[in-house]
């Protein structure tokens, strides 16, 4: 017990111990594929990249770490409009890249939830500009319409967007097969169910 109390109030042991720590702080084994922002005093300075990396402690630190690798992003359903007024219910799959660590920290809070919001805006116009059949027949036409849209977006956030890929879920062929089948079964006032014969 006495030994233990003489280490412990030794300056040698507290020196060592402080010593240990600013080298524990000012060395970074930075992972393959991931960036790390540097902040100087609240002001950035660099970007580590992956391997062995040195920071000054107490004077620099890792703002953020980001992912450098493709990701992917779940667009999450939504009503939209085609150009022929007919409702439909989409969702889909955004990838990613984040090409610049420090924009993608320093230019915007978050970029995972700017991107998913910006691709629904972007799905809206596209589904918006096109008939029905189109949507259904012409999806990789939806695909580059909302990745053309997001590119120039995106690029001061440090990211790139590889593709886009829309989903079609059987609810969609479901509600549009019923809203055929009820004006055919049930056609409103004034339609005619055959044709006439004018005389």
């Amino acid at each position: 017990m006495d030994a233990l109390f003489s280490i412990l109030t030794s300056p040698a042991f507290w020196v060592a111990l402080v010593l240990l720590y600013t080298l524990k702080k000012g060395i970074h084994f930075v992972p393959q594929n991931r960036g790390y922002v540097i902040y100087r005093f609240g002001k950035y300075t660099k970007t580590l990249s992956s391997g062995l990396n040195f920071i000054v402690p107490y004077v620099e630190s890792v703002e953020a770490d980001r992912n450098l690798k493709e990701q992917s992003l779940v667009i999450p359903k939504q009503s939209a409009i085609t150009k022929d007024n007919i409702a439909l219910s989409i969702d889909g799959v955004l990838f990613i890249k984040v090409i610049d660590a420090a924009a993608a920290t320093n230019n915007i809070t978050d970029y995972k939830l700017a991107c998913t919001q910006l691709a629904m805006t972007s799905m809206r116009n596209a589904i918006g500009s096109m008939e029905l059949d189109d949507c259904f027949q012409n999806r990789s036409a939806i695909n580059a319409k909302i990745q053309e849209a997001m590119q120039g977006a995106t690029e001061p956030w440090g990211l790139i967007v590889l593709r886009c890929e829309t989903l079609t879920s059987s609810n969609i062929i479901f509600r549009v097969t019923n809203f055929l089948k009820s004006h055919v079964m049930h056609p409103p006032v004034g339609f005619a169910s055959g044709p006439k014969c004018y005389i």
